[in-house]
């Protein structure tokens, strides 16, 4: 264990730094639902921390470092999971803090700290955290930590090699791939003795080691692809010898199934080493395509679209139809439908990138049914089929126009199943695909959804009331919540292309009323949406009409719907209760340089300038930014407040004490003139 500054149970001592506030941070890591927090973006502590010791000097700091590693250490060595886990976490959470102390004794602390969780009784979450924040400290430590890897390859290629224990196997390929992706050089000189290792780990009996395995020969076969070595062709061969024993027919399970895997990643990672046993390869893997077992026949499915990539041309002529028509079996098993559907698209794509993709149209009639079974109403549930509606938009791109005719009938049921994080990327690949005659259609239809679960009317206007029921039924088939609907719905009306579309006034209408959401996510994606819709209305709005030959400019009712969302948006901007709010706000008017002339205007310029003295320094440095861009389009009534707000900036500098406002002072106070002063020195 590399940090020694305090013992396992040694009370903390009193450090005058709000030891409450870093106990309640690291108690609360220890709650459910932290991961799920943290892939929203939240790090408290981490903010904490960089707060704390931002206003703290000399022993100050070294006192507050040593009681948070106190701390941390306490968590990885404790003997209950959920603190391990929190352990990690905050790990994890202030790998990226550069105020805490030099590199190098963060990370010989943070290592010696997850160092402590790869045990035995340690659980596969909390592994696959560590690991991956080790192979973080590795590339952050460079030099620093080649000692360190040397020893976690050592170590882990004895627990590979070792006393059968699974956990302990686990945590061994984990940090095998970690140090392969995060050490390059010094993973290579154990190359070989990692190949004869790692089918230990590919044998397994535990299904997670065998997936971790895998992982692990990835990154050492893309480390042996970059280098290019003398030995990699034995080292191949002694892999490829390998899988074909394991895959004999007599072979228990847990063999084939880690041969069939390792068949792949040879199949991806070895250049053209596997290309004269392809047909041996391909002979191989098909057959296991009647194998009784489910994890059998999904490793075969999910090689055929490989052994597709590898050799398309060979592929096409000798093996397209077998595999097709054993895809086409898998699609009538609702337990293997799905990563049949994805293999489908996968062998396509592979296919379409050489122009041999045409040998699937003798099949598109045939795919185009079994999606439409997969997603109707009798099987649809809770949507439990997306990989058919993704392979809609995937065959849309590679097949392009002989996918036409079946788009067209697929796409009311595609709308149909609800609206969907995976409906939307789909329809999105069929727009860019597809004819632009057919555009119109995917638009509408959409639209009409997505305006039923904003604004609870379909956007057109005149549709026959089955259509507009079989909307309203659609929104109950997505399996999001009320919530997670109306944020999928800002953002798809923000980001889809819905052609000319007039959304300007739907937007004014329904969208603007979701800023006073009590959801600051929501009201943040109302906002976003509507920036976008005015970028997209103000780039193919003409300003100028052509009446009885004569030029003359567009009437002002669409500028001033432009300018009344735009107000409404900077109120937002400048006034919203959520930091989010404020900053998504005005990181989307710094994004649309389109909308300078409308934001130039003064009823904009004062809501931008209040921002000015916003409490986040990241949204006044966005308020500072736009407004001196703005300046050129009205110095008049620009550059007389920056002046102001200069003066003020430069004087809160002189007195202040508070190196935190300090640090939104200095960087940032003379950005509004930088392009003016590179300007007149050019």
């Amino acid at each position: 264990m590399a940090y020694t500054s305090y013992t396992a149970g040694q009370k903390p001592r009193q450090t005058g730094l709000k030891p409450d506030t870093l106990a309640r941070l690291l108690s609360d890591l220890c709650a459910p639902g932290v991961i799920e927090r943290r892939r929203d973006g939240d790090s408290p502590l981490r903010i904490y921390v960089e707060s704390e010791v931002r206003d703290l000097a000399g022993d100050q700091v070294t006192r507050f470092t040593n009681e948070l590693y106190r701390r941390i250490y306490g968590l990885v060595s404790s003997g209950d999971a959920n603190s391990r886990l929190a352990g990690v976490l905050a790990v994890e959470e202030l790998l990226d803090t550069k105020l805490l102390e030099e590199t190098a004794s963060k990370v010989t602390n943070f290592t010696g700290f997850l160092q402590e969780v790869f045990q035995p009784s340690t659980d596969a979450v909390t592994l696959e955290h560590a690991a991956r924040s080790l192979g973080q400290l590795v590339r952050m430590g460079g030099p620093l930590t080649t000692d360190t890897v040397e020893t976690e390859i050592r170590r882990s290629l004895e627990w590979l090699c070792g006393e059968r224990q699974e956990m302990r196997r686990y945590a061994a390929v984990l940090l095998l791939r970690e140090m392969a992706e995060a050490a390059p050089a010094v993973f290579n000189v154990h190359v070989r003795t990692f190949i004869d290792a790692i089918f230990n780990g590919l044998f397994e009996d535990k299904l997670i080691v065998r997936e971790g395995s895998v992982a692990a020969l990835r990154a050492c076969l893309r480390l042996v692809e970059k280098r290019e070595t003398r030995y990699r062709v034995q080292w191949y061969y002694r892999l490829f010898q390998q899988t074909q024993q394991g895959l004999s027919l007599r072979c228990p399970l847990p063999v084939a199934h880690g041969s069939l895997l390792a068949l792949g990643e040879l199949l991806q990672h070895t250049g053209e080493f596997m290309l004269a046993r392809y047909r041996e390869v391909v002979d191989t893997v098909l057959a296991f395509r009647e194998s009784k077992e489910r994890l059998i026949r999904r490793a075969v499915i999910t090689l055929i679209p490989r052994l597709a990539s590898f050799a398309p041309e060979r592929f096409a002529v000798a093996y397209l139809r077998p595999c097709t028509d054993f895809l086409l079996s898998v699609l009538r098993n609702p337990g293997e439908r799905g990563v049949g559907f994805t293999a489908i698209g996968d062998m396509a794509t592979g296919l379409a990138r050489v122009g041999m993709a045409q040998g699937l149209q003798a099949f598109t009639l045939r795919i185009a049914d079994q999606i439409k079974e997969a997603i109707s109403a009798k099987n649809r549930g809770k949507n439990n089929c997306p990989e058919a509606l993704q392979c809609a938009g995937v065959l849309a791109q590679a097949l392009r126009e002989a996918w036409r005719p079946h788009a067209s009938q697929l796409l009311e049921p595609m709308v149909a199943t609800g609206l969907s994080p995976i409906l939307v990327k789909s329809l999105k690949v069929m727009v860019d695909a597809l004819p632009k005659e057919q555009l119109p259609g995917i638009q509408s239809q959409l639209l009409d959804l997505v305006s039923l679960a904003l604004a609870n009317r379909p956007f057109r206007d005149g549709l026959p009331p089955a259509y507009i029921h079989s909307l309203h039924k659609s929104l109950s088939f997505s399996g999001l919540d009320d919530s997670s609907t109306t944020q999928l719905a800002l953002q798809t009306l923000g980001s889809f292309d819905f052609g000319v579309q007039g959304l300007l006034g739907f937007v004014r209408a329904h969208i603007l009323t979701y800023l006073d959401d009590a959801s600051p996510a929501i009201r943040r994606d109302a906002a976003l949406a509507a920036s976008q819709v005015l970028q997209r209305h103000v780039q193919t709005e003409p300003r100028t009409v052509i009446v009885n030959n004569a030029l003359h400019l567009a009437p002002p009712g669409g500028m001033k719907a432009v300018e009344a969302v735009l107000m409404r948006l900077l109120m937002a901007g400048a006034a919203d209760t959520s930091p989010i709010v404020r900053r998504g706000v005005l990181e989307a008017a710094h994004k649309a340089p389109e909308l300078d002339r409308f934001l130039a205007q003064a009823d904009c310029l004062r809501a931008i300038f209040i921002a000015l003295n916003d409490e986040l320094v990241s949204v006044r440095a966005l308020s500072i930014a736009i407004a001196g861009r703005l300046a050129s389009h009205n110095p008049g009534y620009v550059l007389p407040a920056l002046r102001r707000h200069l003066m003020q900036l430069l004087s809160d500098l002189e007195v202040s004490l508070d190196s935190r406002s300090r640090e939104g002072d200095v960087p940032r106070h003379t950005s509004p003139y930088t392009s003016y002063i590179i300007r007149i020195a050019i």
